[in-house]
């Protein structure tokens, strides 16, 4: 059974090779999302699954790449969630459950 989807965004390379990186994560449950930058790359966004006790049969894992400028204007809002998977697992929880909270 499908517990969350989790879909890594990147952007292609810029001029100097960087590539930046970012998360949405949706609960099927409830349909809330988290979405947020993160530092580092894919490995880091790939073992926030491990790290929440989930395997790839819980949670559907997709990774969209775009150019550079569309990721921008994706991200624009977006705030900073971390790096390590540790640190992105306690951003999501601390975002669902205090969507959570606040709706009591």
């Amino acid at each position: 059974m499908i517990i969350g989807i989790l879909n890594c965004i990147n952007s292609r390379a810029d001029m100097y090779g960087n590539r930046y990186w970012a998360f949405a994560y949706t609960e099927v449950a409830t349909g809330r999302q988290v979405n947020d930058q993160v530092s580092g790359g894919e490995s880091n966004i790939c073992a926030i699954i491990r790290e929440m006790g989930q395997t790839y049969e819980t949670v559907h894992y997709t990774r969209y790449e775009m150019p550079i400028r569309e990721f921008n204007r994706t991200v624009k809002k977006w705030g900073y969630a971390g790096c390590r998977p540790e640190e992105l697992v306690s951003f999501i929880h601390s975002k669902l459950y205090a969507e959570q909270s606040t709706k009591r």
